[in-house]
């Protein structure tokens, strides 16, 4: 799962760092769980957030992603 999500956040310069939150950061997420994702990047934009959340949905994962 993170891979995925790091693999395509490589792909924007303007992110310069994501985090996990939660069950995630520590490895306890299944099927149903929620994903706490926060993103920055000095030159990020509420467009680029959009897309970024557009793409995860993109990705099928089977949890919810709060971006």
């Amino acid at each position: 799962m993170q891979g995925h999500i790091q693999s395509l956040f490589e792909q924007y310069l303007q992110i310069s760092r994501g985090r996990l939150y939660d069950l995630c950061a520590k490895g306890n997420y299944q099927t149903g769980s929620n994903i706490d994702l926060a993103i920055d990047g000095d030159t990020l934009t509420l467009a680029d957030l959009f897309e970024s959340e557009s793409l995860i949905g993109d990705l099928l994962l089977p949890w919810n992603v709060d971006l």
